[in-house]
């Protein structure tokens, strides 16, 4: 993937520099390889050339990349104004960390007050949101 040219899209016109939207979040050339990763996976999936698993590694890969070289000061609530050092690098793509485990894990995304009435578990990992945003 990362032989891929850089494709106009949903990233590079809504969060990219010289997208229609002014949002820097990152490079221009970054914002088109992320789209170009991304339409790239989308037609492996539909094509069937990969499976739901493999589908889901690589989104995963994919944003562990972007996140590398996002304009950010670690939050994405906003952007830097001006094109840091480390979001001018290349995307590359590497394989997500990832064990296999024959644990089952359960993710949720709801209300924790809500929700806690109706599992049960012995560790209870709660990331809430920590401002309006």
């Amino acid at each position: 993937m990362n032989h891929l040219e850089g494709k106009s899209g949903f990233i590079s016109e809504e969060y990219s520099e010289n997208g229609t939207s002014e949002r820097l979040y990152f490079s221009a050339e970054n914002g088109k390889k992320i789209d170009a990763v991304r339409q790239e996976i989308e037609h492996w999936k539909l094509s069937q050339k990969i499976n739901e698993n493999q589908y889901y590694f690589l989104l995963c890969s994919l944003l562990e990349a972007a996140d590398r070289i996002a304009n950010t000061a670690s939050v994405y609530g906003a952007f830097l104004k001006q094109i840091k050092k480390s979001a001018q690098k290349k995307l590359e793509i590497l394989p997500a960390d990832f064990e296999p485990t024959k644990n089952q894990h359960d993710v949720y995304n709801e209300d924790a007050n809500e929700l806690i009435k109706t599992i049960e578990g012995d560790i209870l990992y709660l990331d809430p949101p920590y401002n309006a945003r």
